[in-house]
């Protein structure tokens, strides 16, 4: 007769809602932090001092009585072998999550039966309806209760800083506070303990005594939030699927092998772009000119300085790739698993005063974005992995409410500033490339092309579209007319480039056809990488 198992699945929701929810650096990295400490990490070689191998203890369940298919990033899935033991340690569970996760939303499912994979299914499909969505935000503020100013919640500590400096606090950024200083999740990106990671954006911000501010060039005060997802996994776990159906008594093991294998490829390519991009732009000072947030699972975000954004944008999703690869080919060959994954990341271009909130929201879009260009793609090709892939968005006024930007017009048609995804090295797509964007920004930013007009024509297109029309005409002409001969050959690559992102020849304007009735233009994210090459490089600290 086989057995019952007890199965508990469990993931903490709206993280990006948690962490940014102040707009403070220091109570995002508190709470990135926080989240890193909750579920521990799958694999580990003993228990940790992580908020669930706590309760366990504390709960009297062994390591023998649970066994894990998923642990890590906020999220696990359970196995129990009795619903008591399953019942005791969920309720601990949630009583620890309100004392030392006040604010945290979180989903959960229980289910039971005889096959761990079924049990697993029935789990996170119930879970998609159950948690603490609707649970008041504890305490309460009534009459007479101060509110804290940045997020309306009832406050419960004033602190007080420097002779005259005091703020309040709610419950939930207390939490965060106590985290701000822990170095778990940076230990996965370098394990040099004597690199500073910033807490704060400036150092008037500093509340906390911390002089670990965000080191940025000179005057330009411009960071990126980025936001990479993995492509594939859906492919590789209904494999998964299929052998847990052929032996359902490896279905557990399996599975963990398999999740322990994502985790450890992301991290592997965390670290191999933290080598490459962040620690030679760290210089005398060690401060890193980025804050990692999240990394857990096939999940990676972050707020990087500008201008090292796309360089470890490509160099993690390149990396990714590789140790996916390493990684799955380690797993039992008749799962099938080796072929690797690819990822698609979302860059948001803002000043560092915008609000957090909204910026990381708009990267999470753009990957969205971008991984629904690539899966197209994929299909349309016969691809079984779509291609790794950026997508990027500079805000300049007011955040936008979407991924596509400000809406432009013409010839009555919609125009979408900048493409939807840029595919990273692969020659044989349909989609555009980035190597392609690259070349064209580089046209833009030589010394023959003015960067004047260049400019205007976009304030026209969203202003004025037939003006635009005339700028770019005459810019064209200016070109080449150039007595050196020098316009003329870096019109000749803006237009090799142009073409090759799906520029037709001879159009008035650098548009593409995207969809039916509409175009997009590569211009604004062309003109986003010109102004990024033209930043002056140099370690962190040094001016401009």
């Amino acid at each position: 007769m086989n057995k019952t198992c007890h199965c508990w699945a469990f993931e903490a929701g709206s993280i990006q809602g948690y962490l940014h929810e102040t707009g403070r650096l220091v109570d995002a990295v508190g709470a990135s932090q926080l989240i890193d400490k909750l579920c521990g990490t799958l694999g580990a070689p003993q228990p940790g001092d992580d908020l669930l191998s706590l309760v366990l203890e504390a709960a009297g369940i062994a390591s023998r009585d649970v066994s894990f298919s998923r642990r890590g990033g906020g999220s696990f899935i359970a196995f129990f072998g009795s619903g008591e033991a399953r019942e005791r340690a969920r309720r601990l569970w949630t009583l620890a999550l309100q004392e030392n996760a006040p604010g945290l939303r979180w989903s959960e499912g229980l289910a039971e039966h005889e096959s761990h994979q079924e049990a697993a299914r029935l789990a996170l499909e119930r879970s998609k309806v159950a948690g603490n969505f609707d649970a008041p935000r504890l305490p309460e503020a009534g009459p007479g209760v101060a509110r804290v100013p940045r997020t309306g919640l009832a406050a419960v500590e004033l602190r007080r800083f420097g002779p005259r400096g005091e703020e309040l606090l709610d419950a939930a950024t207390v939490a965060r506070r106590r985290h701000a200083r822990g170095n778990s999740l940076t230990q996965k990106f370098s394990p040099d303990r004597e690199l500073v990671w910033p807490r704060n954006m400036e150092r008037d911000e500093d509340a906390e005594g911390d002089a670990a501010s965000f080191p940025f060039l000179g005057d330009d005060r411009e960071v990126a939030f980025l936001h990479a997802d993995g492509n594939g996994l859906g492919v590789l776990l209904r494999r998964l699927a299929d052998a847990g159906r052929e032996r359902p008594g490896a279905y557990v093991q399996h599975y963990a092998a398999f999740s322990r294998a994502v985790t450890l490829a992301t991290e592997h390519a965390a670290q191999a772009a933290t080598r490459a991009v962040l620690l030679p732009a760290t210089g005398a000072s060690r401060v890193v000119p980025a804050r990692s947030l999240v990394l857990g699972g096939d999940d990676l975000s972050l707020i990087v300085r500008a201008d090292l954004a796309l360089p470890f944008a490509q160099a993690f999703l390149e990396a990714f790739e590789r140790h996916s690869r390493e990684e799955l080919k380690r797993l039992p060959a008749e799962l099938r698993l080796g072929q690797g994954l690819t990822a698609a990341c979302g860059l948001v271009f803002v000043k560092a005063s915008h609000p957090f909130m909204a910026a990381a929201a708009l990267a999470e879009d753009l990957c969205k974005q971008a991984k629904d260009e690539i899966k197209r793609e994929a299909r349309e090709r016969g691809r079984d992995m779509p291609l790794s892939a950026v997508a990027l968005h500079r805000v300049t006024t007011a955040l936008a409410d979407e991924a596509e930007g400000p809406g432009m017009h013409w010839q009555g048609r919609m125009v979408r500033a900048g493409l939807p995804a840029y595919v990273l090295g692969e020659s044989r797509t349909t989609l555009p490339r980035l190597p392609d964007l690259q070349a064209l920004a580089a046209a833009l930013g030589s010394a023959a092309a003015a960067r004047g007009p260049a400019r205007r024509m976009l304030t026209q297109m969203h202003q004025e579209p037939f003006v635009a029309r005339r700028t770019y005409a005459r810019w064209r002409q200016m070109l080449r007319d150039d007595p050196a001969g020098e316009g003329r050959q870096q019109l000749q690559r803006l237009d090799e480039a142009l073409q090759r992102l799906g520029v037709p020849p001879a159009s008035e304007l650098p548009l593409v056809p995207h969809g039916e009735g509409a175009f997009a233009t590569p211009w604004p994210d062309a003109l986003l990488l010109r102004d990024l090459l033209a930043t002056p490089q140099g370690p962190a600290g040094e001016g401009a």
